[in-house]
């Protein structure tokens, strides 16, 4: 009789715990969901930072570049901050449940395997955004370069 009370509780147990594995997991999707925000948002920034230095004159340029790394840097860190968060919801969700520790150690294994490769997906799409953004400052100092003023350029990138 206590043995079919206990195998109830570890079984409701275990349910509760793949209730907060199916939440970890979702959280872990909604960080994934929000880089991806995060990049898109970053990429239309980019497309106005690049009209507002076409429009302006050398000089400017590189005081906006600067502004706009600012920018950037800026929102790198919160949607980094955010994903801290989500890790850390996801870990106290995984220790809530400490009757069944078999359970709970592979649950341990696959969030560090999810927060791990979602750190690694993060920096290999910053590290993406700042090289594209490289690229594209490069690409527009040399226009700005050959161009005798600001019309020439405008005509060359439209």
């Amino acid at each position: 009789r206590n043995v079919r009370k206990r195998l109830e509780a570890h079984v409701v147990s275990a349910s509760q715990l793949e209730s907060k594995c199916a939440a970890a997991d979702q959280r872990a999707s909604n960080a994934e969901g929000a880089l991806l925000a995060f990049k898109r948002e970053t990429m239309l920034l980019v497309e106005q930072k690049l009209e507002e230095i076409t429009m302006a004159h050398q000089s400017d340029a590189e005081v906006m570049r600067g502004d706009f790394q600012k920018a950037a840097t800026v929102a790198v860190e919160r949607k980094t901050a955010e994903l801290v968060l989500a890790t850390r919801a996801a870990a106290a969700a995984e220790s809530a449940s400490e009757t069944s520790i078999g359970n709970i150690d592979k649950v341990k294994q696959v969030l560090a395997k999810v927060e791990e490769n979602a750190a690694k997906d993060a920096e290999h799409r910053v590290d993406a955004v700042r090289h594209e953004f490289a690229t594209e400052i490069d690409r527009l100092r040399d226009l700005l370069s050959k161009a005798p003023d600001s019309r020439a350029l405008e005509n060359e990138i439209s």
